[in-house]
C-alpha cells in the first residue's frame, strides 16, 4: 500500500497501545478532529489498580464519567510504614480490564478507529510517514505514531534504569465488611491488599525481581511474605497465596529522555514509575494531555515550533522521573527498619542523593516551555520548592505579575480581601481565592496574615 494513500489504512494519528495512556490520547486527538486508528491487542489479564481522587476528578473534567469507566468509590487506604498504621487520603479502585476497555470505548464514541490486533513493528514510510505493521499482515500508514505500549515498547538507546521489581498479584475471598486498602512493608519487599466489601479481595506483593532469572517460585515469594510478623500483624491472620498470580515488571525507568518526532512515546513507554509512588496513573493521563500540544507543534513544522516540541518533551519526561524517582527513594528511606535488606537497601538508594525538592530554592523567576491554549509557547514562571518546573497561571492569571507585584508592594503580609485589591484586581471572587489558596501553599503568605 501507499504510505501516503489517503485511504481506509491512513490516519493522521497512530496510537499504538490500548491502556489508559493510548486510550486517552485517542480521545483527546478524536475529540481535535483528527482521524485517529488506537490498536490494542485486548488480551490483558483483570487485575486490580488503585487511582488517586485527583486522576477521578482530571477523567471528570473532560467529560468521562468515573462511575462509567468503573472507577470504584473512594475507599479507606491504610498503611503500616515503619510500623505505625496510617490513615492515608483514600484511593479507587478500578478493575483494569474493565477500564481500560471502558477508556477505549470512549475514544471509540469520540471518533477513533480501534483495531484489536498487535503492532509487530513500526516502520518508516514514505514522505515521512509511519507505517504500523500488524500481526495479521495488515499495514496502516499514518502520519505521527504515539507509542502507549507500557514497558513493553522498545527501549530508546539512551536510558536509565532503577532496581529490577516484579509485582505478582492475584484473588482472594475475603469476609470484610467495608472497603479498604492495606499497604505492608516486609522484609523481602511490600504486600498491597484490596478488599472490595463484597467477598472478594486482591493481593499485590512487589520484590526484587532479579531473582526471576533463577527461577525462584513466585508462589513460594508470597508465602513467605504473607508469613512475615509484619503481614500477620496487619492482617490479623496469616492471609493465604492467590491461587492464580498475574506477574508484571514494574522497574523504574526512563524510557525516552528526547523526543522522536515521528515515534512519540507517553505513559509507561516513556517514563516507568515505580508501584508504590502511586502517580503511574496521572503520569498516563497527564502525558497524553500533553501529547495534543507536542504534536501541534510538530505538525506546525517551524524550527521554532519543533524546538519548543523537544525541549518541553525532554523537560517534562526529565521532571517526572528524576522527581518521582528521588521521592520514592525517601519513602522507602522512611521505612528503616529493613535497610539493611537487598530490597529495601538499593531502593533507598536510587537513583542518587540529590534531594526530590530543591531546597533552600526559595522562589525564582524564569523562563520555561508550557502548555497555553492547547499550544506550546515559552513564558515566565514561577519556580519555587514544590513546583520546580516552574507555574505560569494559577486559576487563569498570570502568577509572575503578581508575585512581582506583591514583591514590590510588601504585600505578603496582606489578606485575601488586601491582597486581591492591590495585586491582581481583575481576578474573580473564586480566581482570587483560588491564588491565594497557592500563594499560602507555597509559603509566599506570612503566616499571621488573615485568611478572610
Amino acid at each position: 500500500m501507499g504510505a501516503t494513500g489517503r485511504d481506509a489504512n491512513a490516519f493522521d494519528i497512530g496510537v499504538v497501545g490500548g491502556g489508559p495512556a493510548g486510550s486517552f490520547a485517542a480521545l483527546l486527538f478524536a475529540r481535535a478532529g483528527r482521524s485517529v486508528v488506537l490498536i490494542d491487542s485486548d488480551t490483558a489479564k483483570p487485575r486490580i489498580e488503585g487511582l488517586s481522587p485527583r486522576v477521578a476528578a482530571l477523567f471528570a473534567r473532560h467529560g468521562l464519567d468515573p462511575q462509567a469507566l468503573g472507577i470504584g468509590p473512594r475507599v479507606t487506604r491504610r498503611s503500616f510504614w515503619s510500623g505505625t498504621a496510617e490513615t492515608g487520603n483514600g484511593e479507587h479502585l478500578v478493575e483494569r480490564q474493565a477500564f481500560d476497555r471502558a477508556l477505549r470505548s470512549a475514544a471509540s464514541q469520540a471518533g477513533a478507529h480501534f483495531i484489536a490486533a498487535q503492532v509487530k513493528t513500526i516502520e518508516t514510510g514514505n514522505e515521512g510517514w509511519r507505517v504500523l505493521c500488524l500481526d495479521d499482515g495488515e499495514q496502516i500508514a499514518v502520519r505521527r505514531a504515539i507509542d502507549a505500549r507500557g514497558r513493553r515498547a522498545p527501549m530508546a538507546s539512551e536510558r536509565v534504569r532503577g532496581p529490577a521489581t516484579l509485582t505478582v498479584g492475584g484473588w482472594l475471598s475475603s469476609d470484610a465488611a467495608s472497603a479498604a486498602t492495606t499497604t505492608v512493608p516486609c522484609r523481602d519487599g511490600w504486600l498491597w491488599h484490596a478488599d472490595f466489601g463484597d467477598g472478594r479481595a486482591w493481593l499485590q506483593a512487589s520484590f526484587d525481581g532479579k531473582a526471576e532469572a533463577g527461577g525462584v517460585d513466585l508462589a513460594a515469594r508470597v508465602e513467605a511474605m504473607l508469613g512475615s510478623d509484619e503481614a500477620r500483624a496487619a492482617f490479623g491472620r496469616r492471609l493465604s497465596c492467590p491461587a492464580d498470580l498475574l506477574a508484571r515488571n514494574a522497574d523504574t525507568v526512563l524510557a525516552a529522555p528526547e523526543l522522536d518526532p515521528s515515534h512519540i512515546r507517553i505513559g509507561d513507554a516513556a517514563v516507568g514509575l515505580d508501584p508504590l509512588s502511586g502517580h503511574g496513573m496521572f503520569w498516563a493521563i497527564s502525558s497524553a494531555l500533553a501529547a495534543v500540544p507536542v504534536i501541534a507543534a510538530l505538525d506546525e513544522g517551524t524550527p521554532e515550533a519543533i524546538d519548543l516540541a523537544k525541549r518541553f518533551y525532554a523537560e517534562r519526561i526529565a521532571d517526572t522521573f528524576w522527581r518521582q524517582a528521588r521521592v520514592g527513594r525517601d519513602f522507602y528511606r522512611l521505612e528503616e527498619r529493613f535497610a539493611d535488606a537487598p530490597y529495601w537497601a538499593a531502593r533507598r538508594a536510587f537513583p542518587d542523593d540529590l534531594p526530590s525538592h530543591a531546597e533552600g530554592a526559595g522562589l525564582s523567576i524564569g523562563r520555561a516551555v508550557i502548555v497555553e491554549n492547547n499550544r506550546l509557547c515559552e513564558r515566565a514562571v514561577v519556580r519555587t520548592e514544590q513546583n520546580p518546573a516552574g507555574v505560569a497561571f494559577v486559576a487563569g492569571i498570570p502568577i509572575v505579575p503578581v508575585i512581582e507585584e506583591i514583591g514590590r508592594r510588601g504585600a505578603c503580609g496582606a489578606g485575601l480581601e488586601d491582597l486581591q485589591k492591590t495585586c491582581f484586581p481583575e481576578a474573580s471572587r473564586d480566581q482570587a481565592a483560588a491564588l491565594f489558596g497557592w500563594l499560602d501553599s507555597q509559603g509566599l503568605i506570612a503566616r499571621n496574615s488573615d485568611h478572610s
